[in-house]
């Protein structure tokens, strides 16, 4: 008798286990369905807004449960974002979360079997669309044999990115936009600039042929031709740029 008591007893505690679990099951479960991220904050992001950010982020209503998302960074699962180098995301409450962004750095791009191939400062291939969807010149007249993506793009002169890089920077600093620029064999620069082209020259002072373009742009609004910056010299005070008119 007291046997059977015993085994009845067991029973029953397990039974009000099984059950105790159940329950944590299911309000575990819905706890986690009923936390969803509903304000989140980003930081370091400029190509997407924050809303299409978000989205590309979060592309199920289900990836912003706040568990679900915990769990992801914890794992190191992040989608895969054009343009984007990586982004993390900080828990700041169940409902709330901060997400920094960590952008690929893109300084021009190449045309190439009819897609836009994006390069950073050491010419590595880093993006591609079929498209110019960056605030970044078309570089033209560079000699590559192959463009292969994440790896540096094969050119005949490995001095061509430094031009680049240091060009686009200083189109950047003064606030200046070229849709294209082309390069020679001996890296003399030509900028395209809506109906202006801008004949530089080489890359000997580069940085005051900028600050003179900046200047004369706004003289130039309206007209279509070619500004001839390629004559600068340090020495003559109050040049005279010549400019043909198309």
């Amino acid at each position: 008798m007291g046997k059977k008591k015993i085994r009845i007893g067991k029973i029953i505690i397990a039974f009000l286990l099984v059950v105790v679990l159940a329950l944590l099951a299911v309000g575990g479960y819905l706890f986690v369905q009923d936390t969803t991220l509903t304000t989140i904050t980003v930081e370091g992001n400029e190509h997407y807004s924050d809303a299409e950010f978000l989205d590309l982020v979060f592309p199920k209503e289900e990836d912003r449960q706040t568990f679900r998302v915990w769990w992801n960074e914890r794992q190191g699962e992040h989608e895969d974002i054009p343009f984007i180098s990586s982004y993390e995301i900080t828990l700041t409450g169940l409902h709330s979360a901060e997400i920094m962004v960590y952008e690929k750095s893109i300084v021009a791009c190449l045309e190439y079997m009819g897609s836009i191939m994006y390069f950073d400062k050491d010419g590595i291939v880093v993006e591609s669309t079929e498209t110019n969807t960056e605030d970044v010149p078309i570089i033209t007249g560079i000699n590559f044999s192959q463009i292969v993506m994440y790896q540096p793009i094969k050119v005949e002169n490995e001095k061509v990115f430094t031009a680049v890089l240091g060009l686009t920077q200083l189109l950047s600093l003064n606030e200046l936009r070229a849709e294209k620029v082309y390069y020679n064999k001996n890296l003399e620069a030509r900028l395209y600039m809506g109906d202006i082209k801008v004949e530089l020259g080489g890359t000997e002072y580069m940085e005051e042929k900028v600050l003179e373009l900046r200047g004369m742009l706004p003289k130039l609004e309206g007209k279509a031709g070619t500004l001839y910056l390629d004559s600068y010299d340090p020495d003559v005070k109050n040049p005279q740029y010549r400019f043909k008119p198309e």
